[in-house]
């Protein structure tokens, strides 16, 4: 018996050494006093990150259930190895694989869609029975570029979770949704990956574009149309998908973008539209979302918001002031602040999943906080609040305005 152990101890240590070094095929054969056989097969390559285990009992005149209990001390818990002649016939095909782990996003997200372009899920807001609705609510994401990096935090899923238990009505977003959108494929990974996490929000979603989405230019904006196809196509033909409106009860929401055709600006078609569209949709509350603010908050750095060209923002500023309009919803500087400026209130919403890289200034905005959140902004009848929260769902400020 001791020259059986001998050997297997021997076994380990060559197993050891093989697996630090990175390659292993190794195999041992243990004959016991009834002539059974064990064979031990072992193969692992760190390059690929698998393991192979593989046990063939030989039968003899002593069973191997005998052998374990016998020679071996029993593990708690642990299964009986069949004896019979099949096990000895084992093919690889009924050979269990054991994988390792990979520091790859694939394992993270649910598998990506197979077509081309994932196809438009229609928007899920009943707009005519919310007609009949005194009050209702809808969740602002931050920025979210980070929600793919390693080590992942889960900062996007868990603010989803909470999301998901508060039954809002629907849900906006300001932009940065990925990291980047340089390549077709890689850009349409990524959106998929951050729709998969989404999950059951995605139809009452309503994306906005940010400086990271549209990375590529012209590429990055023609993915964006296929991929969020099922947006509302009320805006601007040059800005398809990025600009648009859309009613629900008392409120009138529209979506700008601030990245095209310059970014940092609303150009002068967005105004022009704009203007108009607000003509045709007095409400009680008008709500305006798109990624850069109008007057910065943060230590970003001027110029990163549209006082990089204060005239043009001015102008853009007035019709929201002629407008009547009630709040507007950005981001882009990864922090939270509230600031009045005039009679519309600014939301800067910056960071569900983004870096920790900008902090407030205290003297630019009237709250300001530093973290990963998301809003949820209650509307009844007139009044408003808007209440911020970390994404595992903690109430960190709540603000009521009319």
């Amino acid at each position: 018996m001791k020259k059986y152990l001998a050997r297997i101890f021997l076994f380990f240590i060559i197993t050891v050494f093989s697996f630090a070094s990175g390659i292993l095929i190794a195999e041992i054969k243990i004959r016991t006093a009834g002539k059974s056989s064990a064979t031990i097969s072992v193969s692992h390559d760190n390059a690929l990150r698998d393991a192979n285990i593989v046990l063939k009992i030989k039968p003899a005149s002593v069973s191997t259930s005998e052998i374990i209990s016998e020679d071996i001390p029993r593990v708690a818990g642990e299964t009986d190895i069949q004896d019979d002649a099949s096990a000895a016939e084992e093919t690889p095909e009924n050979i269990t694989r054991v994988t390792g782990a990979t520091d790859t996003r694939d394992d993270i997200f649910a598998p990506e869609k197979t077509s081309e372009y994932s196809p438009a899920v229609a928007k899920a807001i009943d707009t005519q029975n919310a007609k009949n609705k005194n009050s209702f609510s809808f969740a602002v994401l931050g920025d979210t570029q980070a929600f793919e990096d390693i080590p992942y935090t889960g900062n996007l899923q868990k603010a989803v979770n909470s999301i998901e238990s508060q039954n809002v009505d629907f849900v906006l977003t300001v932009g940065d949704l990925i990291f980047r959108c340089l390549e077709t494929n890689v850009c349409q990974k990524s959106y998929n990956n951050w729709k998969n996490t989404l999950s059951a929000l995605l139809p009452k979603t309503y994306e906005v574009v940010g400086n990271h989405d549209r990375g590529g230019g012209t590429l990055a904006d023609d993915v964006w149309q296929k991929e969020f196809g099922n947006l509302p196509s009320n805006g601007t033909p040059a800005l398809l998908k990025q600009v648009y409106s859309f009613d629900y009860q008392n409120s009138h929401f529209v979506v700008l973008d601030s990245e095209k055709p310059h970014a940092s600006e609303i150009s002068n078609e967005e105004r022009d539209w704009l203007e108009k569209d607000l003509s045709a949709h007095p409400k009680a509350h008008t709500f305006v979302f798109y990624h850069r603010p109008a007057f910065e908050t943060s230590t970003h750095g001027e110029g990163n918001c549209l006082d990089a060209n204060s005239n043009e923002r001015d102008k853009f500023w007035k019709i929201l002031a002629d407008h009547n309009v009630t709040a507007v919803f950005n981001g882009h500087e990864h922090i939270f602040t509230r600031k009045k400026i005039g009679n519309i209130y600014q939301f800067v919403i910056g960071n569900t999943d983004a870096p920790l890289q900008y902090d407030p200034d205290s003297k630019l905005s009237d709250y300001s906080y530093k973290g990963h959140f998301y809003a949820i902004t209650t509307v009844s009848g007139r009044k408003v609040n808007v209440s911020l929260y970390s994404v595992d769902g903690k109430l960190i400020n709540s603000f009521d305005f009319s």
